[in-house]
């Protein structure tokens, strides 16, 4: 979704006088700005929650789902493509239906032996549509809605609704997900000399019972009061069946079994006579011996991992497809809404081409990045302990095979000088590639403008570094708090995620995004930027606290993630009104914003594809303590950027 102002308007300021004859914005307006979110939330936010529960490794999804987003970032390149091959109204209803069409069929992999690769095809070419049905929607409503005033006035309404498509994606489908996908209560009894050990909450004192209704909350198991069991016994969270046989509580993912704790048993010492109440003084852990016996069964979740986000992203798919069907015969037809001349019509394949060249540009020079990324890591760490996660092992992948040169498979270093080999020239090819086919065209000259402004090394080193840290933490949060207790994650629930990440949070952008705007009008944008960009940091270091606690609670999550999104809307109002400040001072102004908009997706992409790794080598708390060092670099950018009145002495 292209940047909007966060400030709702009145829809009725202007309407009623000059509203376009046979044009009501009402009829359309929401239901087509709700439906832009849908896709664009689930592939970015959404994603990420389903190949957790699928079990796909954090590092594997970061980088996939970052990749996946990069078709927001090209739509400099895609819109060309749109607006030269037929109207918007029809890129728009054809559009709809193809994403409808992806959006029911993905749910439908997810039970498949690859399921991670097939769904991850599908979605790609989702959001290649959902990002050039974006560009239509957005021309459409100028034309739909040519009055400025109008326009104006229906900013907020754009805003509000995109949002109210985003709650539903992430929070009403992730929660019922969650709902589905839950484990039941599970009944435990004991017999004998053998007891159930609880820790309860309130008075912070042992409690000894025979029976208990265990369920479990945030990873770990409780009785039905919250209290939990102690020692506590962890419920890994990819787990679809747990059993509990002769004093074990087993964990299964299908037919493997994950994992084997034993039960917290406890007894009356020897010396000791039975009693109705037990004390703590009275009662010892059951050693191997254990006099008395444990009587459990075994539950399985409502429904599997699998299965549930199958019904949830059905209806999801349903909810999106009733809205398709509703503006297939509302959407208007607005007279300036024309087919391309033909001589512009042949102007497609060139752009299909540009994009085609960019997106292998950015495919080699990953891998070629990535290869110097790993060297340089495998470098450093040389003999030292602590570094070891760093060292490239052996034998080396190259590709996700192994070739054997003659004295037997790869190493790891040898790989990835192979894979630097092959990437880095194709790279270069692209690179010269790009350059012809846009030399001499208005994309050219627009990209060369751009390059060529004052201050441009100092522009792009803020669009690398100003959201790099936040961007990090954007794209890990929702796996902290999903992640294992066993590996330092909260082990929340899809349903308190909902709540959590989507709607308390969702509130915290929106009052962020209106108080950085009060500010920076207020204050002016120069003035304002330091402030904001630390408000927008100063989150990091509430989310690196709470990694370093044991079992934080929900209500004190919520209260992070409603201050980092209350802080991210608050910075990246000034991250926005700079973007767009300096994409006025040429004559490509809509094509800047573009080019700027498309480096800035870019660079968030490459910090949501190197936070898995790191997060994986030094722990949740250690990702937190990277995230704070990265965003370093993007304050100390805005003491070297150049505003618009430091430009003006210049050019006077």
């Amino acid at each position: 979704m292209s940047a909007m102002d966060d400030t709702a308007v009145s829809p009725a300021a202007g309407f009623d006088d000059q509203k376009p004859k046979g044009v009501n914005p009402w009829v359309f307006i929401p239901v087509l700005y709700f439906l832009q979110s849908v896709p664009v939330t689930v592939i970015q936010e959404v994603l990420a929650l389903i190949y957790k529960d699928l079990g796909v490794s954090i590092a594997d999804i970061t980088l996939w789902t970052s990749l996946i987003g990069l078709p927001w970032g090209l739509q400099m390149l895609l819109g060309p493509i749109v607006d030269l091959s037929d109207t918007k109204r029809n890129w728009i209803r054809r559009g709809q239906w193809i994403l409808t069409f992806a959006l029911a069929l993905a749910p439908f992999t997810l039970a498949l032996p690859n399921a991670f690769q097939i769904s991850l095809v599908i979605l790609t070419g989702a959001a290649f549509v959902s990002a050039m049905t974006n560009v239509a929607i957005d021309g459409f409503f100028l034309l739909a809605v040519p009055n400025k005033e109008t326009q104006a006035a229906f900013s907020g309404v754009l805003s509000t609704f995109y949002r109210v498509g985003r709650l539903f994606a992430s929070g009403l489908v992730v929660a019922l997900a969650g709902f589905l996908m839950s484990i039941p209560s599970l009944s435990v009894t004991t017999e004998g000399n053998a007891y159930l050990g609880f820790l309860d909450k309130g008075t912070k004192e042992m409690r000894y019972v025979r029976s208990a209704v265990l369920r479990v909350e945030q990873g770990l198991f409780v009785d039905a009061k919250g209290n939990p069991m102690e020692p506590k016994v962890e419920m890994p969270q990819s787990a679809d069946r747990i059993a509990i046989n002769g004093g074990l509580l087993k964990a299964y993912r299908g037919q493997e079994e994950i994992a084997s704790t034993p039960l917290p048993i406890y007894q009356f010492r020897p010396d000791i006579l039975p009693s109705e109440e037990p004390e703590a003084s009275q009662m010892e852990r059951a050693g191997d011996v254990l006099y008395g016996n444990v009587l459990g069964g075994e539950v399985k979740r409502k429904m599997p991992a699998a299965i549930a986000w199958l019904v949830a992203l059905i209806g999801c798919a349903l909810v999106y497809a009733s809205g398709a069907a509703y503006l297939r015969i509302k959407l208007p037809k607005p007279e300036a809404d024309t087919l391309p001349p033909t001589a512009e019509r042949g102007e497609v394949r060139k752009n299909v081409q540009r994009t085609l060249y960019v997106l292998g540009l950015y495919v080699f020079g990953y891998f070629a990045l990535s290869a110097v990324w790993k060297l340089l890591l495998n470098t450093i760490a040389g003999n030292n302990e602590g570094l070891k996660g760093w060292v490239l092992k052996n034998p080396g992948a190259f590709f996700n095979f192994s070739p054997d040169l003659g004295s037997g498979p790869v190493s790891g270093v040898q790989a990835e000088f192979l894979q630097l080999a092959v990437c880095l020239p194709i790279a270069i090819v692209l690179v010269r590639t790009i350059r012809k086919s846009i030399a001499g065209t208005p994309m050219g000259e627009a990209f060369i403008s751009y390059v060529r402004q004052p201050g441009i090394w100092s522009i792009l080193a803020f669009m690398l570094f100003y959201r790099f840290g936040e961007a990090m933490v954007a794209k890990m949060s929702v796996l902290f708090l999903k992640d294992d207790l066993a590996n330092g994650g909260l082990a929340f629930n899809n349903e308190q995620i909902g709540l959590i990440k989507n709607t308390i949070g969702l509130l915290g952008i929106i009052f962020g995004g209106i108080a950085g705007g009060v500010v920076i009008s207020k204050m002016g944008l120069k003035r304002a930027f330091i402030p904001i960009a630390i408000a927008m940091h100063l989150p990091i270091a509430l989310y690196w606290y709470t990694a370093t606690l044991t079992g934080p609670s929900v209500p004190w999550v919520a209260v992070v993630d409603f201050i980092d999104q209350f802080g991210y809307g608050f910075g990246y109002a000034g991250y926005s009104v700079y973007i767009m400040r300096i994409a006025q001072r040429g004559n490509f102004r809509t094509s800047h914003y573009a080019i700027g908009t498309g480096l800035g997706q870019t660079f968030i992409t490459i910090a949501g594809i190197i936070s898995g790794p790191i997060q994986q080598k030094v722990g949740w708390a250690g990702f937190f303590g990277f995230a704070m060092l990265f965003a370093i670099p993007g304050l100390i950018t805005l003491f070297f950027i150049k505003h618009d009145e430091d430009l003006k002495p210049a050019t006077a």
